[in-house]
C-alpha cells in the first residue's frame, strides 16, 4: 500500500468512535499564558484548567472526545511561537508533532488532522495514531476549509503558489482532492480581504474591497466564481475604509451564515466604534436579516452546529487588556458576559468524554 493510498483511506473511513459512549458539549479557550480552559457552554464558568506550556495559541478537538490540538511555544524557544502538539486528555501528555504551526485543521470526515509550516505543502496526520500522511503539495499559504464529506479542502491564498523569488499567481481559490492528494482546480478572486465558510453542501464566499462587500456560492464541483451577488453592509462597517485594515470572518450553521469583522489585531482602529457584531445572513440572497451584538468587537466567534448560541471573545482594544468571553442565545437574545483576565485567547466547540474533562487545574506533560 503506498502512502499516498494510506491518505485516501483514511480520508474515506468512517469516524473514529469515542472510547466514551457519554460526551460533554463543552467550549475550549486557550490563552498565550499557557492555560487551556474547558468552560461550560452554558455557564461559561471553568469545569477544569490544563497547564499546558506558554505561547498557546489556539486549540482544535479531534473526533475521539479525547485529544486536543494545541499550537504553543516550539520546542526551543519558549517565546517561540508555534508547534503543533497533541494532547491526550486521558494520559495528561503533549506529543510534538510539527513546528513551526499556528493551528490544526481537523477534517470533519475523517481522523485525519492538517496543520502547515509555511509555503512548502500541508502536513496530514492520523488523528489517532499521529502517523504522518502525505504532504499535500502546494507552494501557497492558506486559510484551509475541508468540504463537510471530507473529499476536498478548499484553500483561500492571498498571492497563491510562489512562482519565483519575486512573483506569484495572484489571490485564488485552490481546490484539493484529498482522496488523491492533488490540487485539481484553481480559481481566480478578487478582493484581498475574503472569507468562506460551508453550508448545506455549498462553499460560500464572501469579499470586501474596502468599500462593499460581494459573496458568492459554489459548488463543491465549480471550476470558476459565477455570478456575485452584492452584499448591503451598514454605513459603519463601510465608511473611511482607509483608515484600518479590514478582516472578516464567516461561520455557516443552522442554515444560515454568520459574518463578522475581526478586531484585536494590529492596526485596527477601534477608537472608531460603530461596526462590531455579528451579522446573521441569508445564504441565498445574502440579504442581512439580523445584527448581533453591535456592541462588541469580536476578536474570536463559535457558533454551535444548530446555530443556537454565538460564543466570542470581545476585545477593547489591540492590546488585548479587559477581553469579555460572550454567550449569545440566538433563539431569546440572551447575553452572558464573563470578564477574562488580560491575554490574547482563542475559542473552539468540542465534545469531550466526561471521564477526560477532569476538574480543578491539571499540569499538562509535554514529551518535547
Amino acid at each position: 500500500m503506498t502512502r499516498r493510498t494510506a491518505l485516501a483511506l483514511a480520508l474515506l473511513g468512517a469516524l473514529v468512535p469515542g472510547v466514551s459512549s457519554e460526551r460533554r458539549e463543552v467550549l475550549l479557550a486557550s490563552r498565550r499564558a499557557g492555560w487551556v480552559e474547558i468552560l461550560s457552554r452554558e455557564t461559561l464558568e471553568p469545569l477544569s484548567r490544563l497547564r499546558v506550556g506558554p505561547m498557546a495559541e489556539s486549540v482544535a478537538p479531534a473526533h475521539d472526545g479525547r485529544t486536543l490540538f494545541v499550537a504553543q511555544a516550539i520546542s526551543l524557544d519558549p517565546n517561540g511561537c508555534c508547534a503543533l502538539y497533541a494532547l491526550d486528555l486521558a494520559k495528561r501528555t503533549m506529543t510534538f508533532l510539527i513546528e513551526p504551526a499556528m493551528e490544526a485543521t481537523l477534517l470533519p470526515a475523517a481522523n485525519v488532522v492538517l496543520a502547515q509550516r509555511g509555503n512548502v505543502g500541508i502536513d496530514a496526520f492520523d488523528a489517532t495514531s499521529l502517523q504522518p500522511l502525505p504532504r499535500l503539495a502546494s507552494r501557497a499559504l492558506y486559510r484551509p476549509y475541508p468540504s463537510p464529506d471530507g473529499r476536498l479542502l478548499f484553500g483561500l491564498t492571498e498571492r497563491g503558489d510562489q512562482l519565483t523569488a519575486n512573483t506569484t499567481e495572484g489571490p485564488a481559490l485552490h481546490v484539493f482532492d484529498l482522496r488523491s492528494g492533488e490540487r485539481i482546480r484553481r480559481i481566480p478572486v478578487p478582493y484581498e480581504r475574503r472569507t468562506g465558510a460551508w453550508l448545506d453542501g455549498a462553499f460560500y464566499l464572501f469579499g470586501f474591497d474596502g468599500e462593499e462587500g460581494r459573496s458568492w456560492k459554489l459548488q463543491p464541483d465549480a471550476d470558476s466564481l459565477g455570478p456575485r451577488r452584492p452584499l448591503a453592509l451598514p454605513e459603519d462597517v463601510t465608511v473611511s475604509r482607509g483608515r484600518r485594515h479590514n478582516t472578516f470572518g464567516l461561520i455557516g450553521a443552522g442554515g444560515r451564515l454568520f459574518l463578522w469583522e475581526r478586531f484585536g489585531m494590529i492596526g485596527d482602529d477601534l477608537a472608531r466604534r460603530g461596526s462590531g457584531g455579528v451579522f446573521e445572513l441569508e445564504p441565498e440572497t445574502g440579504v442581512i436579516v439580523r445584527r448581533w451584538a453591535a456592541d462588541a468587537y469580536f476578536a474570536r466567534l463559535a457558533v454551535d452546529e444548530r446555530a443556537q448560541a454565538f460564543y466570542g471573545i470581545d476585545v477593547p482594544n489591540t492590546h488585548w487588556t479587559g477581553p469579555r468571553l460572550v454567550r449569545i442565545d440566538r433563539a431569546t437574545g440572551r447575553e452572558i458576559r464573563r470578564e477574562l483576565p488580560d491575554d490574547v485567547w482563542n475559542l473552539a466547540l468540542a465534545s469531550l468524554a466526561r471521564e477526560w474533562i477532569g476538574s480543578g487545574e491539571v499540569r499538562i506533560d509535554r514529551d518535547r
